[in-house]
């Protein structure tokens, strides 16, 4: 009876005393570390962008899909290069672009003007808000 009398007294005080421990979550060395339950989604800017089959008007616009996340659609933009626009790093919204949502990692961009230079964007689409940094631009000149 007391040997049942002390395991009861001393997993009390164990549980007692896990209750109230607090645990420190303040970071000390710059970097902060969150674990949850939540999946971390990481949007991949787009490489290898590059062109190939220029003609009068028309362009095929090329990227490599990521290995690791594997995006299933991209946003493109193609600008008319002009005084404005041409040192931009990424594309200015507005009239001034086109936008085609894709859902593989090529598209073939139609109705261009011919003798014309463009500024070419493509971007990641991770989830319905979630968008990786504009890869780009990349300047085609139709024959």
């Amino acid at each position: 009876m007391i040997k049942k009398a002390l395991f009861l007294t001393l997993f009390s005080i164990a549980l007692i005393s896990c209750e109230s421990e607090s645990f420190d979550t303040t970071t000390t060395s710059g970097t902060e570390v969150t674990i949850d339950d939540q999946v971390s989604t990481i949007c991949v800017e787009p490489k290898g962008l590059s062109t190939e089959d220029v003609t009068n008007e028309t362009v095929n616009v090329i990227w490599e899909q990521d290995a690791i996340y594997k995006e299933q659609s991209w946003e493109v933009r193609y600008q008319k290069l002009d005084d404005n626009i041409a040192k931009n790093d990424e594309p200015i919204v507005g009239e001034e672009g086109n936008i085609l949502n894709v859902g593989s990692n090529n598209v073939e961009i139609k109705k261009l003007e011919s003798r014309t230079t463009y500024n070419v964007y493509v971007r990641s689409r991770c989830n319905l808000d979630t968008y990786s940094e504009w890869a780009g631009p990349i300047q085609i000149t139709t024959l």
